[in-house]
C-alpha cells in the first residue's frame, strides 16, 4: 500500500492577454493545495483514490467579481489485471467547482445552468499493453454536469451550444509510448 500528501502554499501573480487581445491581471493570494493519495495492489487488482482540494483568495477584473476559490474533487479507481497484455477499470470521480456552491445555487442566481458547478463521471476503460514500450486504452465515461467544460473564446465564458446537456457521454482512445 502506498499513501500519499503533497501540498502547495503561496501566492500567484499573473498577467497575460487572451488571444483577442484582452488583457488579464489576476493576484492569488494564500493559495493552497492539497493533495491526498492511496494506491492498494492485491494479487491482480489495484484500487486508487485522490482527493484535492484548493483555497485561494483572488483578485482580478475579469470575468466576474471574484470571490473565494475552492474547487474540490476525488475519485476512487479500482482495476483488475486480467492477463499480461489486458486491464479493465472502473473509475468513479467528482469535481465542483466550489466547495461552498456544490449545487450551483450561486450560477442560477446569475442565469447560468447550475449543472456547471459540478462534474461527475462513471468510467468503464479496457488497457491493452501491446509490448513494453506501447500501450492503447480505450474509455467510455458516462458524465453529468460541465464543472470542467470551458471554452476558449474569453468573450463568452460561460457560452456552450444549446446541445450541451447535463447528461453527456464521452469516448476515449490514447496510444501511449514509453522510452
Amino acid at each position: 500500500m502506498s499513501l500519499g500528501v503533497s501540498s502547495f502554499l503561496g501566492d500567484l501573480n499573473a498577467s497575460f492577454q487572451f488571444l483577442d487581445g484582452t488583457p488579464v491581471t489576476a493576484d492569488i493570494n494564500d493559495l493552497h493545495t492539497i493533495y491526498y493519495s492511496a494506491e492498494y495492489l492485491y494479487n491482480k487488482f489495484t484500487f486508487a483514490a485522490e482527493l484535492l482540494q484548493l483555497h485561494a483568495e483572488p483578485t482580478s477584473q475579469y470575468p466576474l467579481t471574484p470571490q473565494d476559490l475552492d474547487p474540490t474533487g476525488w475519485y476512487v479507481q479500482g482495476a483488475y489485471r486480467m492477463n499480461n497484455y489486458l486491464e479493465l477499470h472502473y473509475t468513479y470521480n467528482e469535481f465542483y467547482n466550489s466547495e461552498s456552491d456544490r449545487d450551483g445555487a450561486n450560477l442560477e442566481l446569475l442565469n447560468l445552468p447550475a449543472h456547471l458547478a459540478w462534474q461527475k463521471f462513471h468510467a468503464l476503460g479496457l488497457r491493452y499493453d501491446i509490448n513494453t514500450h506501447w500501450i492503447v486504452k480505450v474509455e467510455w465515461q458516462r458524465m453529468n454536469g460541465l464543472g470542467l467544460i470551458y471554452t476558449n473564446n474569453p468573450n463568452e465564458i460561460f457560452s456552450f451550444p444549446p446541445d450541451f446537456t447535463k447528461d453527456w457521454n464521452l469516448y476515449a482512445l490514447k496510444a501511449t509510448f514509453n522510452f
